[in-house]
């Protein structure tokens, strides 16, 4: 019996493979990474290959391309066969904010790749030399305006870049950007001392802390880290809105066969999965439904929501919604499944609510004009908590029996996760 960890383990490693025609060749499976090696996205990477290539009894290549924000990469990755055969490797800025920040970028994330998995999350950290004469985040800003700072980065339109433009614009004070191919050689000048400060994930600077070559600043979240209790947040130092989190993912191009289940514990295919523009596994939920456990997963390329049989793997139905959408969530308690279309533009005001025992759509929730993006719910399941994913927004509190609204909490682009309680203890209709 497969339980949802084992499914969704098994659908990260094997997803993108395409085809059993694809699997039963010789050929290698390369991973593009729009990063330099030795950076995070590279040592990801090349675990992921390590593993898949166990379990696949196929060799994996690494293939670093950095530059251009991940428009190198992107573009080996396109012009290679959408046979399943080459992943591109990537994260929040090559595969998410990039299309937006480049007045021309060479490839759309989400026309011209479809999503495999979310492979990490990590929190960012405000860096700063051994060496360097702050220990606080106030006191570098109290500093950069009397003295322009430089700050590096893991090159343009990266988060370290955003961030440290957001740190700019919420400080007041005078920063001056210095981008890199990567992380790892703009952590090494910030070690040295050529640049003053970094934001970067944990992972990457752990070791570097640990060895006394970099002090942490700040962590750029709502909370702290349990790696680093005594490092406040940005929002404590009075910076709330300098927070962002980084993920890294992998994508094949457009077109490519069905996604695959493996069992781990058998090292083989026992099915192929007819799922199309699915974001990633964190996006759809599971619960039961007629004796057996259905799949329920988004699409970020037309209006529906495919549901899978998790014993045949097979299709049961496909429900229509008002467009293309990128989370579904539900919790045991209440019968109905929310899902947004927040990834299309007339339709990203819209809450479609589909029955959990007849798979049918019955009821929206609409606020006009403004982007429904996400939906939580507490602990007991009475209430769901919606995101107005807007710069005045909200979090909507709605009774999930009758769905009415109970309470509205202004807040500036809400969405998360926003009660762990529902995660740890593996509730139905939420991620894990």
């Amino acid at each position: 019996m497969f339980n949802r960890r084992q499914v969704m383990a098994a659908a990260a490693a094997a997803t993108a493979f395409g085809s059993s025609r694809a699997q039963e060749t010789a050929k290698p499976v390369t991973i593009v990474v729009a990063y330099p090696a030795g950076g995070p996205a590279d040592m990801i990477a090349r675990t992921v290959g390590e593993v898949l290539g166990e379990h696949l009894g196929r060799t994996v290549i690494v293939d670093n391309r950095p530059g251009a924000g991940g428009q190198i990469a992107g573009t080996v990755a396109l012009q290679a066969p959408a046979d399943g055969n080459t992943l591109l490797m990537g994260d929040t800025s090559t595969l998410c904010m990039n299309k937006v920040l480049y007045n021309k970028f060479s490839y759309d994330p989400l026309n011209d790749f479809q999503g495999v998995a979310v492979l990490l999350r990590m929190p960012m950290v405000l860096f700063v030399p051994k060496s360097s004469p702050f220990n606080s985040l106030a006191e570098l800003v109290h500093a950069s305006k009397n003295k322009p700072l430089n700050y590096a980065s893991q090159g343009g339109g990266s988060l370290g870049h955003l961030l440290g433009d957001m740190l700019k614009s919420a400080s007041g004070g005078q920063f001056v950007h210095v981008p890199y191919k990567g992380s790892a050689p703009a952590m090494f000048d910030l070690i040295s001392g050529q640049v003053d400060l970094m934001f970067d994930g944990i992972g990457p600077g752990l070791p570097h802390l640990t060895a006394q070559k970099l002090k942490a600043l700040a962590v750029a979240a709502p909370n702290r880290l349990p790696l680093l209790p005594d490092v406040p947040t940005t929002a404590e130092a009075g910076l709330r809105d300098v927070a962002m989190a980084l993920w890294f993912g992998v994508v094949v191009r457009t077109g490519t066969p069905t996604a695959q289940v493996v069992n781990l514990d058998a090292r083989r295919k026992i099915a192929e999965l007819p799922i199309a523009g699915m974001p990633h596994l964190g996006s759809g939920i599971t619960f039961a439904w007629n004796g057996t456990t259905v799949l329920v997963s988004p699409n970020l390329k037309d209006g529906a929501i495919d549901v899978i049989d998790m014993q045949t793997w097979k299709t049961v139905k496909t429900i229509p919604t008002p467009g293309p959408g990128f989370f579904i969530r539900s919790h045991e308690n209440t019968p109905y499944a929310w899902a947004d279309s927040m990834m299309d533009p007339k339709s990203k005001d819209t809450l479609t609510l589909i029955d959990k025992k007849t798979l049918a759509p019955v009821a929206t929730l609409r606020e006009p004009g403004r982007t429904l993006a996400h939906t939580e719910f507490t602990k007991d399941g009475r209430y769901a908590l919606v995101s107005v994913w807007e710069g005045q927004g909200a979090i909507i509190v709605f009774d999930a029996q009758t769905l009415k609204e109970v309470k509205r909490l202004p807040m500036s682009k809400p969405v998360g996760k926003y009660n762990v309680w529902n995660k740890i203890t593996r509730s139905e209709g939420t991620s894990h």
